[in-house]
């Protein structure tokens, strides 16, 4: 976010350099920069954001000039924060959460349990808060963020009515197999993947919800009670063609 902010700074210095004849441009070359270089000592009654605005300039020295940050005479804030993040590792799995109509909250949770982030309790165990492992849905196994989807018996049976509601015939797997398959369905067009990708995401928040209940209020609601939740969500978001293929 700091790094688009300072993309957004420097198309207001671009503006106060191209575009003089804007008002607030000329008010400010009018009253402060008087004809002189942007890289001049500003005096100190100047207000903090227009300082900031001047202070740039030395930022677009350092990604090579205006001609850098600019497409067709315009400047891109696009390419300004490309500059700027430099190179990077294009995470795999950034189609299911950039790409996907589901709800906030459930991208949010997806995101979590991508970056194996979800404070389940082999992590807290780590970090010395609690002793106890077992998962807290089936109680069998140790509780990590793989075990919980879909190795654990109550998300696997949420995932399969899912898929089966999709019209898939295959069956839960672990999350690694899961999400490679999401992948691939995320590079798809048709509604049944848009609607899978969808489901996917509302499927985990739907069953950490149900887990953090188990963990702090010592209940749960059953796999079959959570799936027309899940599909009311999915429904609220869809377009008319993903509701068409929903009725069938």
């Amino acid at each position: 976010m700091s790094l688009w902010n300072k993309a957004a700074v420097a198309k207001l210095l671009w503006a106060l350099t191209h575009k003089k004849d804007k008002m607030w441009c000329r008010w400010v070359h009018t009253y402060y920069i008087k004809g002189r270089s942007l890289d001049t000592k500003w005096p100190a009654a100047m207000s903090w954001p227009l300082k900031k605005i001047l202070s740039s300039v030395q930022m677009i020295e350092d990604v090579g000039g205006w001609v850098t940050v600019s497409r067709n005479g315009k400047f891109s804030i696009k390419k300004m924060y490309q500059c700027l993040l430099g190179d990077h590792v294009k995470v795999p799995w950034r189609r299911i959460v950039c790409n996907n109509k589901a709800s906030p909250k459930s991208l949010f949770i997806t995101w979590l349990a991508l970056w194996n982030r979800l404070p389940t309790r082999d992590r807290l165990v780590a970090w010395k808060i609690t002793t106890v492992e077992d998962c807290p849905l089936c109680t069998t196994k140790r509780e990590s963020a793989a075990h919980l989807f879909f190795e654990c018996d109550y998300s696997a049976a949420v995932w399969n009515t899912i898929l089966h509601s999709l019209k898939f015939t295959r069956k839960a797997s672990s999350f690694d197999q899961e999400l490679a398959w999401i992948l691939k369905a995320t590079k798809r067009t048709g509604d049944r993947y848009k609607l899978l990708v969808m489901y996917f995401a509302e499927c985990l928040y739907s069953i950490w919800l149900q887990r953090n209940e188990m963990v702090f209020n010592h209940k749960c609601r059953k796999p079959a009670d959570i799936v027309p939740d899940i599909m009311f969500r999915v429904a609220c978001r869809a377009t008319a063609s993903q509701h068409m293929f929903m009725l069938t």
